[in-house]
């Protein structure tokens, strides 16, 4: 995950350390299977006493038919100490689908202590799909 730099108040650029952003992608083969996006092959990673409020927008798109998806999830993880993390609730939202079956959702990944952004797509067909995750993080 990044920190995003923008433009400052003496027109100097400046870290954000309190928003981070991430690019994920994956691809789904059927309708069934949950697929988790990966930044770079990695998940989200959430570092001991941390909260992140995350906010995911997710495009899907098949690779040999016209079926398309834009969704948003949004919500709270809490990892206590060195424990799993846990989603406290989140909030889905389909922009536009051409197909019920392509989902997005977010889960705890216990076994990298991550975040975890996954997908479902259309049956018998490729989709592709990428996310940008932005993350407001809090430590202590």
């Amino acid at each position: 995950m990044r920190s995003p730099i923008v433009l400052g108040d003496a027109a100097q650029w400046q870290l954000q350390p309190a928003w981070q952003i991430a690019a994920l992608e994956g691809t789904t083969v059927d309708k069934d299977t949950w697929v988790t996006l990966l930044d770079k092959g990695q998940p989200l990673i959430m570092p001991p006493n941390t909260t992140w409020l995350f906010d995911a927008w997710i495009v899907g798109r098949a690779v040999s038919v016209s079926e398309d998806a834009g969704l948003n999830v949004s919500g709270v993880i809490v990892r206590n100490g060195t424990a799993t993390p846990y989603i406290v609730d989140t909030k889905k939202t389909t922009i536009a689908r051409s197909k019920n079956s392509m989902k997005a959702d977010a889960v705890e990944d216990v076994l990298n202590n991550a975040l975890a952004i996954q997908v479902r797509g259309v049956e018998d067909e490729d989709v592709n799909w990428v996310a940008r995750v932005e993350v407001t993080p809090i430590t202590g």
